[in-house]
């Protein structure tokens, strides 16, 4: 029933974290592709305060995907993608991030 489904606080979808200032432009990258993708509803944040940043993603504001953009994993070709419902992630090819979550995106609004 709508009434049991939780209330989100933001139509926001996606928040981009880049860890490290140097990651900014990779992360500002990924909001382009995903603006591409029609996904609008995302938030790119400077550096700094990564725990902060997650916890309030989803507890605070209710934003269901995270994206952290990490060199380690920039250096393999790859992004971390959280799911912050399921407290899961994984391993996501960069160049795919944007189609990967614009599917999941459309699969949980049909949902």
């Amino acid at each position: 029933m709508f009434w049991q489904l939780p209330v989100r606080k933001t139509e926001t979808q996606v928040l981009i974290l880049g860890i490290g200032k140097t990651l900014w432009n990779v992360a500002i990258g990924i909001a382009t592709e995903l603006w591409e993708q029609e996904i609008p509803e995302f938030k790119c944040v400077a550096p700094g305060r990564i725990t902060k940043n997650l916890s309030d993603a989803f507890e605070k504001d209710g934003i269901p995907w995270v994206v952290l953009v990490g060199q380690d994993e920039l250096d393999k070709g790859i992004v971390k993608l959280k799911d912050m419902a399921a407290k899961q992630e994984e391993l996501v090819a960069k160049n795919d991030i944007a189609a990967n979550l614009s599917a999941r995106i459309k699969k949980s609004q049909s949902s």
